[in-house]
């Protein structure tokens, strides 16, 4: 495998995420420990997913047909 950084995400025993960066390539930190938090989140509410840019305490989304091209206002209500 080449050089770089390498994180993994896990839930118990199970890879939910993995992000590889070759050392040349910026890397966000604070993007990373979103992610990290999302994940954590989700452990305890599989029903739901985090959309982009959330945060915890911030809304999250249930997945369904209807959610289907209306995440926007879903989001914005």
């Amino acid at each position: 495998m080449p050089s770089g950084e390498h994180l993994l995400y896990l839930q118990r025993v199970k890879l939910v995420g993995s992000e590889v960066n070759f050392y040349n390539v910026g890397r966000n930190a604070d993007e990373l420990l979103r992610k990290m938090k999302a994940n954590a989140y989700l452990i305890g509410h599989p029903e739901e997913a985090c959309p982009a840019k959330w945060e915890p305490g911030k809304k999250t989304l249930k997945p369904s047909e209807e959610l289907v091209g209306h995440v926007y206002e879903a989001l914005n209500e």
